[in-house]
């Protein structure tokens, strides 16, 4: 998802994945899982295969932790604010965690077309010191709506048939 906003008089970009389901509908959707599962596990157990005991407790327990990891991910954002002299790019979970900041008058904008018709295009910022690879968890549109945002603001643009590798 991409949200233009202006801050300060200047264009600032937020880019966040697109979110299905936020924490609380997935706890909900857990208990549901993990009360089936233990409910079916604890009925076998009366029965006297209770040895499926751990390994239903096991499962919830994986489930837990891997539901708790993709939807964690889906709350990282990447902030992108162009003012008259730089770029400046924040990264995160909840709260900037690494930021980049880009003198604008050396950064362009490298589009990397896909190697698939159904991937999205590959967009990074980069200047004399850094290169940012922004979005990689946005869709085809919400990629190419921040395509055109960058070019509006006046980034220089330049198209690449290859993806190129990454220097962090």
């Amino acid at each position: 998802m991409v949200v233009v906003e202006t801050n300060k008089g200047f264009p600032q970009l937020v880019l966040t994945p697109n979110r299905s389901a936020n924490w609380a509908q997935t706890k909900h959707l857990l208990y549901v899982l993990a009360g089936t599962s233990m409910g079916i596990a604890t009925a076998w157990s009366f029965v006297g295969a209770w040895v499926i005991l751990p390994f239903a407790g096991f499962e919830v327990g994986l489930l837990a932790f891997l539901m708790h990891r993709v939807c964690f991910a889906t709350y990282q954002q990447q902030v992108i604010r162009i003012r008259e002299d730089d770029v400046f790019i924040q990264l995160g979970v909840y709260k900037p965690a690494r930021g980049w900041r880009l003198n604008k008058a050396n950064t362009r904008l490298i589009v990397t077309e896909p190697n698939h018709i159904d991937d999205p295009i590959g967009l990074s910022l980069r200047d004399d010191k850094h290169t940012v690879e922004l979005g990689t968890f946005l869709n085809i549109d919400d990629k190419q709506c921040v395509l055109d945002e960058l070019k509006q603001h006046g980034l220089k643009t330049i198209m690449l048939d290859k993806p190129i590798q990454m220097n962090f």
